[in-house]
């Protein structure tokens, strides 16, 4: 019975902690509520610790066989009351670890089909991509441009052979008898 009053004390040193922090108008507004209900719980406490002192519990060891029954029965009562809330606590992580390897299950399944989704389309792809190149090479697609060079872009890799063209050419069209001796 001591222990709770302890417990209330503590309780009381902690709310006047609160009511310290509060300001002059929560103060008040405060003390307007619970002044009353303070007052009747100090009073009770101090009945109640009065009554204590004068009656002083007193420890007897039973010798009536009731009292005896009683006691182990309500340590049987305890000790099954432990029991089935250890039961209750197993069976509720037993159902929580079930609902787990659901949404595990669940989830593994979830991404094999998207990778056998992607490995369906990249093998689409590549059926689309081959039938387009088979038609290609017989011919099937018309209106298919082959892409046009410009020779202006385009720059010869020899420049020796460049430039002793290009004399040939300046002299077959200066001089007509030198186009007759270049070709030969």
């Amino acid at each position: 019975m001591v222990n709770w009053m302890q417990e209330y004390e503590q309780f009381h040193i902690q709310h006047r902690i609160h009511f310290d922090k509060l300001n002059a108008l929560e103060q008040e507004d405060y003390m307007k509520i619970h002044t009353t209900r303070d007052t009747f719980l100090m009073n009770s406490q101090f009945k109640i610790q009065e009554y204590l002192n004068a009656n002083p519990v007193k420890v007897q060891a039973s010798v009536h066989g009731r009292s005896v029954r009683s006691a182990g029965s309500s340590s049987v009562s305890s000790k099954r009351l432990e029991v089935e809330e250890k039961r209750i606590e197993l069976e509720a992580k037993r159902q929580a670890m079930k609902r787990k390897r659901e949404l595990e299950m669940a989830k593994m399944a979830l991404q094999l089909d998207e990778d056998e989704l992607q490995m369906q389309t990249e093998i689409a792809v590549a059926d689309a991509k081959a039938k387009i190149y088979d038609k290609f090479e017989k011919g099937e697609i018309d209106h298919v441009e082959t892409p046009k060079v410009k020779l202006e872009n385009v720059e010869l890799k020899s420049k020796p052979l460049q430039s002793t063209v290009q004399p040939a050419i300046e002299t077959a069209i200066l001089d007509p008898m030198a186009k007759s001796i270049s070709t030969s």
